[in-house]
């Protein structure tokens, strides 16, 4: 009887909260981001689409959130580790040299 308990999908609030530190790490890490784009090169005839294009993203991401947030029938944490570790790389070096593109 318990195995069958255990077994229960977890409930709609339960996997946004598993996401609630993602979340909240995302934003630690481009508020910054956003900000000196807002104040710098957003500011610029050249590059002003983009905040176009980053509402264009999350209208997008928004429309698919029920694909976006069911689970994974195959997951790779491997290759998927090794992603997020080189973008945290990338990360890091942009903003500490003051390279935009591999801020943002």
């Amino acid at each position: 009887m318990s195995a069958v308990l255990s077994n229960t999908p977890p409930s709609r609030k339960a996997a946004l909260l598993e996401w609630l530190p993602v979340g909240v790490g995302l934003l630690a890490l481009y508020i910054p981001t956003f900000y000196s784009l807002a104040n710098g090169i957003w500011q610029e005839d050249e590059y002003a689409h983009g905040p176009i294009i980053l509402a264009v993203i999350i209208w997008l991401i928004w429309d698919k959130r029920q694909v976006l947030l069911t689970s994974a029938v195959r997951t790779a944490p491997m290759p998927g580790f090794g992603l997020l570790i080189f973008g945290l790389l990338m990360y890091i070096l942009g903003r500490s040299q003051g390279i935009t593109i591999l801020d943002v």
